[in-house]
């Protein structure tokens, strides 16, 4: 999960969902544009890593050793090199514990590969170093951070190095593909200190001066930016899941929560819903991936969560977000994506992660509330691709870029299980590509290799359209009951972006008078098109998209005459029932009928006004909004609309 940050908090509608939960991974203010970090050898693969540090709360100061044991792939270069930042000092480099000559600059630490070491060889290459990295210039991505958590009274030292800045705390080779087999994180603090990290903690060893040691080790898999360690002062917290899976076996979720005596009771409610909410992915997707040693959270002042692997640092606790961090366990740890460009493979599956919780621990309805929501976002703003294209610069904020690479990533997700149509083979599908992937990385074309095997669907049309392609398509609609027992339905699509049409399959719900409901699919494969389809009986109302899972916009939808004529009915609902105005407007909007509630989002697609309303003709002031264009999303007890308008 993880992966994030921007700090937006988008907050999911009140009337169903009164967490929205905060969807990045990990956010925080101060949001840096770090370019893509140098490249590093390939003539080695990395086995296993010991970092055997000195840290404390209350800096960012560190010193100790990092030990890598490699595998020699490659004769050339004659050299291996690693990335670390200058700001830390490199004291000695040791290869088989001989020293060697080495050059340190520019980030990048040249080793000397000795005379004699051969292709296949496990050689182990350590470099002693300290330093006190500064994060201001880099924010929450700076690799190492510092801060006080204000709210909680508590001071934290904590890593988050996705997706460059491991090289800003320990010498490593930042390459997806090259997972380390196994790492052991040693951290010496002060007494009173705590120390969260990856794996299980083996044992915590008293030293002179009033130290200790913590170590940490985990034996799965890792990539590198998932390497971590969290100092402060914490209370530890625990709790087991039981996976239908380990037959009454359980799985330690190991919490450590800041040492204030009101953090704990504040945020149990959401860690005990944590074993049902593991117990849930297991059953879907496979037992949780490092059952074998533990999952658990580490607090630290940052606003949101790093799924840092099997122990993710959170700032809060919100069903969405655990659900998304726990999610990433599978999507993003387990199987990591093969390029940044493919982040989706981590981001949107553990969106959609929140979804699937929602949907089978709270209610259908929250879950759709949360991806309507979503949906809103999305169209928000017309551009845009889930697949970061080559020639778009790999920086923070377009990796984590929130409606595209989470939301829009998330709702993809989402499609595929509709288009399925059949649960069972979707999550087959989910729990065959973790199994082949597993421990490894992977591409949104692995993914969708996975799928059309599995489902024996073709989805190449759907990929270049909805994951290579930016935009969404917008639809006019009409309707006629022709004579006979026949519906005829144009459909007219234009779109937003680079893709020039969207052939996904179009759902559309006929409601008799009888109260006799019958769903179609139609299949379009061109711009403007026109179907006719059985409709035997009296037709209410014809709806499109019943399940709003497609992602769209509708400009109008009309029920007309053989001549083309609009007809209004009474109990037919659509947008232009509820109209603001003025439009464009200064100070005041006002609305024709009475809502419940009103959300307001710019064109980002970032919430910006939510309002409970009871009573006729609502008048709302706009007056402190920025001139631009607004979307709003408002409800009734049986009816929801969307629209926009213009603040002048």
């Amino acid at each position: 999960m993880r992966a994030l940050l921007y700090i937006v908090l988008f907050a999911i509608s009140a009337l169903t969902y009164s967490q929205s939960d905060i969807a990045y991974c990990h956010r925080g203010t101060g949001i840096a544009s770090t370019p893509h970090s140098a490249p590093v050898s390939d003539n080695f693969d990395m086995k296993y890593l010991i970092l055997d540090l000195a840290a404390d709360n209350l800096s960012t100061s560190i010193s100790g050793s990092s030990t890598l044991l490699v595998e020699v792939v490659r004769e050339e270069p004659d050299e291996f090199t690693l990335e670390l930042i200058d700001e830390l000092s490199v004291l000695a480099v040791t290869v088989d514990e001989d020293e060697v000559l080495f050059t340190h600059s520019q980030d990048l630490l040249h080793i000397s590969r000795p005379a004699g070491v051969q292709v296949g060889d496990l050689i182990s290459i350590s470099v002693t170093y300290e330093g006190t990295p500064n994060p201001a210039s880099s924010g929450i991505f700076s690799g190492i951070n510092n801060a006080q958590s204000n709210a909680w009274d508590n001071q934290v030292t904590w890593t988050l190095s996705e997706p460059f800045n491991a090289k800003s705390w320990w010498p490593a080779k930042q390459d997806l593909n090259d997972k380390i087999d196994s790492v052991s994180v040693h951290i010496t603090v002060p007494n009173h200190l705590k120390v969260g990290s990856n794996g299980t903690l083996t044992r915590s060893l008293s030293l002179i001066n009033g130290k200790t040691r913590h170590e940490w080790k985990s034996t799965y898999p890792m990539a590198y930016y998932l390497v971590a360690f969290t100092v402060g002062e914490y209370v530890e917290y625990n709790n087991y899941a039981k996976p239908a899976a380990l037959s009454g076996d359980s799985i330690l979720i190991q919490n450590y929560i800041y040492n204030n005596p009101a953090t704990l009771p504040y945020y149990k409610d959401e860690l005990d819903m944590l074993p049902e909410m593991m117990e849930l992915f297991s059953e879907l997707f496979g037992l949780y991936p490092f059952h074998q040693e533990k999952y658990g959270h580490v607090m630290a002042p940052f606003s949101g969560g790093m799924e840092h692997q099997t122990m993710s640092s959170m700032g809060i606790f919100t069903f969405g977000l655990d659900a998304h961090e726990l999610g990433h366990q599978w999507f993003g740890d387990h199987v990591t994506c093969a390029t940044w460009n493919d982040i989706w493979i981590n981001e949107g599956f553990a969106r959609y992660c929140e979804y699937i919780a929602a949907e089978k621990l709270l209610s259908v309805k929250n879950a759709r509330a949360i991806m309507e929501d979503d949906m809103l976002s999305v169209t928000g703003t017309d551009t845009g691709s889930v697949y970061i294209p080559l020639d778009e610069e790999l920086t923070d904020s377009r990796i984590f870029q929130y409606r595209l690479t989470y939301l829009k990533g998330g709702l993809l997700i989402n499609m595929i299980r509709e288009l399925i149509d059949n649960d069972e083979l979707f999550f087959k599908t989910m729990r065959t590509y973790l199994q082949e992937y597993g421990g490894q990385s992977a591409s949104g074309e692995d993914f969708r290799a996975v799928l059309e095997r599995e489902t024996k669907m073709d989805f190449e049309s759907f990929f270049q359209q909805w994951y290579y392609g930016g935009g969404f398509p917008v639809f006019d609609i009409t309707w006629t009951k022709l004579v006979g027992d026949t519906l005829g339905i144009n459909i007219h699509q234009t779109t937003t972006d680079d893709v020039s049409f969207f052939s996904t399959p179009l759902e559309f719900q006929i409601t008799y008078k009888s109260g006799q409901v019958k769903r179609s699919r139609l299949y379009p494969t061109e711009n403007h098109q026109y179907f006719k389809i059985p409709a035997s009986g009296q037709v209410k109302q014809l709806t499109f998209d019943p399940d709003k899972w497609l992602i769209k916009k509708v400009n109008s939808f009309h029920q007309v005459d053989e001549k083309g004529n609009i007809i209004l009915q009474a109990e037919q609902s659509t947008e232009k029932d509820l109209q603001i105005f003025p439009n464009p407007a200064s100070s005041l909007i006002h609305l024709n009928r009475k809502v419940n509630s009103i959300k307001i989002y710019d064109s980002t697609g970032r919430s910006v006004l939510l309002i409970q309303l009871n009573r006729e003709e609502p008048t709302i002031d706009i007056s402190q909004l920025p001139s631009g264009l607004y979307f709003f999303h408002a409800a009734d007890d049986t009816t929801q609309w969307t629209g926009k308008f213009l603040k002048e």
